[in-house]
């Protein structure tokens, strides 16, 4: 240990004392772990946290004087050298929050990067009742069960705000977020459908479209692997032929492949190109592989990206349904 000698303390134990600290003052050793909380904490320190690390109330008051410490909200002071930031912003409005708050709804939704959901408006919620502050606020008490800590925010995990985005997002938006939680097990179905029975009752803003949802995925076997394939699963089952197998697996060989939707009685394979996963040299020679092998097999494979899905949808309906009707009748 660099600056520190190993020595016997009473009872003989080792114990280490650090020779850099000695002979700095009561003062000094206070900006120190104060510099050590505002590194922690994006730039970002309480009054209280400052008062408790041994900094005095004359030496908060002179570093807002100089302007080394800005007061964002009462109490509440960022590093006049720390750039300011939507992160800190929501560390900044929890804290005026109180204990209890929380970042919650689109909100948390962007910090648990969930597709769809783009930095915006600060939202928390908090027993408190807080006027005229520049953020969003709901009045409520979260249990400790539904948060976590996304760096040092703290924040609703990914099943209360899944529960909290389905009464503002719009339907789309939510099975997207939820299939994104479920494939990064973020969530999973048994702790929403117990989050639901707990707190999804009647009169719940957005619990049934939530509850249909995770119903559907119980129901419909692996959960998509992308946003892609979740986009794609509708249209896929309105083409008036028996719904697609999700995930199906095939043999070639020595090898197996998984085909992202199969209808294995046409034979017909649909693959989604999605931007994410089929972007690397290696995801293309696999892909190579495995359509080679598809063919060998004599299917039929049809591959669709997101254009196929958003600007082309129509269209793409109706190619899949002159293919696959036939096949079926």
């Amino acid at each position: 240990m660099t600056g520190a000698t190993r020595t016997k303390g009473r009872g003989g134990f080792l114990c280490s004392v650090n020779h850099g600290n000695r002979g700095q003052s009561p003062k000094a050793r206070a900006a120190r772990r104060c510099r050590g909380a505002l590194s922690k904490q994006l730039g970002l320190i309480r009054r209280d946290q400052a008062l408790a690390l041994g900094m005095s109330r004359r030496q908060i008051d002179a570093r807002i004087a100089r302007g080394e410490w800005v007061a964002l909200y009462p109490g509440i002071y960022a590093e006049g050298s720390s750039n300011a930031s939507w992160r800190r912003s929501a560390l900044a409005a929890v804290y005026r929050g109180g204990p209890a708050a929380a970042v919650s709804g689109p909100c948390a939704a962007t910090l648990h990067s969930l597709p769809g959901f783009r930095r915006g408006r600060i939202e928390i919620t908090t027993p408190r009742q807080l006027r005229d502050v520049p953020f969003v606020t709901r009045r409520g008490a979260i249990p400790g069960d539904q948060l976590t800590r996304i760096g040092p925010i703290p924040v609703t995990d990914a099943t209360r705000t899944l529960l909290d985005i389905s009464a503002v997002a719009p339907g789309g938006m939510v099975e997207d977020a939820l299939d994104d939680a479920l494939r990064r097990s973020l969530t999973s179905l048994p702790r929403l459908e117990w989050l639901l029975r707990t707190y999804g009752g009647k009169g719940r803003k957005g619990s049934a479209v939530l509850r249909t949802l995770v119903e559907q995925r119980s129901q419909d076997g692996p959960i998509p692997e992308s946003v892609l394939e979740t986009r794609l699963w509708k249209p896929l089952t309105r083409l008036g032929v028996p719904h697609p197998i999700r995930q199906h697996e095939v043999e070639w060989g020595n090898n197996r492949y998984r085909i992202d939707f199969a209808f294995p009685h046409a034979m017909v394979a649909v693959e989604a190109q999605g931007y994410r996963w089929h972007s690397s040299r290696a995801s293309l020679v696999r892909d190579a592989e495995k359509n080679n092998a598809l063919v060998a097999l004599g299917w039929r494979v049809v591959y669709l990206t997101w254009e196929d899905v958003d600007t082309r949808r129509q269209a793409t309906i109706g190619h899949l349904r002159d293919l696959l009707v036939p096949r079926f009748l």
